[in-house]
């Protein structure tokens, strides 16, 4: 009860402390319905809807905010389809959203976040998958008629396979430092895509990312932070390994849960939606989770 109290929360309107939030409506929607009906709480539908009512920038394209300079985003619809989805949705636009997806995919297989931004990381990319989820084979055929995805698959492919480093962990970007989410992203994109991101070298990094206190880094020489108890134990449990000491990653987790609701990034400090859902998802041991589209 106390994580429902705490999520529902930032349905209403917000202290000026978390104003930074604002910026970000569509991805702290996805964190905080995410996790309420994982955990299988109740909250206000209606609410959630109007408040994607205010984020469409056009026909089924999303953007991050309501504010008025806020552009539609692959982040902000990946988000928003996903939250629907989970609500008992049916969810229409799919031929807007493969033009828009279309629109984002650079001559080099990188996907860019909006039509105005520079930036493209492997994070856009599953979430450009994620956006269809079961849908993909069907997406494949669709395609056929806009673009050829046949290319664009082959350029994507060449993109990820280039973001990982000689210690076997990936990068969010070609040579960029291994770090806990861009690995799983990759391996979940690859995965997606029909490839096998499977080696030695990548087992034995994520290996390593358990800290003697239980917590799991994100990176060689970081202190542990709570969300990669998700990124890096999916990515394990994708490439169907199992080495963590999980009562001592439960403990630390714990250590970062806060009495009233959520869990922080690390022990002691504030929680927030973001590490909430990744906690949660670290501690989880069913086996009927989709280890492909959860996000983020």
């Amino acid at each position: 009860m106390e994580h429902a109290n705490y999520l529902s929360a930032f349905f209403n309107p917000l202290p000026s402390k978390f104003a930074v939030l604002s910026t970000q409506k569509a991805l702290m929607t996805y964190f905080i319905v995410t996790t309420l009906e994982y955990l299988k709480l109740d909250y206000d539908k209606q609410k959630v809807l109007e408040m994607i009512k205010r984020l469409e920038h056009q026909q089924f394209i999303y953007k991050q905010s309501d504010e008025l300079d806020s552009e539609g985003s692959i982040v902000a619809c990946y988000c928003i389809v996903a939250v629907l989805k989970q609500m008992g949705h049916q969810i229409q636009g799919n031929q807007h959203h493969l033009q828009f997806v279309e629109d984002l995919i650079t001559k080099e297989g990188q996907v860019k976040q909006s039509y105005n931004s520079f930036q493209t990381d492997l994070k856009d990319g599953l979430q450009c998958f994620g956006l269809f989820k079961s849908d993909w084979v069907i997406i494949k055929r669709i395609t056929q008629s806009i673009i050829n995805y046949k290319i664009i698959e082959v350029l994507i492919v060449e993109h990820i396979w280039k973001c990982q480093n000689p210690d076997g962990g990936f990068g969010l970007s070609p040579f960029g430092e291994s770090n806990g989410g861009a690995t799983y992203l990759a391996i979940a994109s690859l995965k997606l895509l029909g490839q096998d991101p499977f080696s030695e070298k990548l087992v034995e990094w994520i290996a390593m990312r358990q800290h003697s206190n239980g917590g799991i880094q994100g990176r060689v020489n970081k202190i542990p932070d709570s969300c990669y108890s998700f990124w890096v134990g999916w990515s394990a449990k994708i490439l169907n390994v199992d080495f963590f000491n999980k009562e001592k990653l439960k403990f630390f987790l714990n250590q970062c849960k806060s009495e009233h609701g959520g869990f922080s990034k690390y022990p002691d400090c504030k929680p927030d939606p973001v590490h909430t859902l990744h906690a949660l998802f670290g501690m989880c041991d069913q086996n009927n989770i989709d280890l492909l589209h959860a996000i983020i």
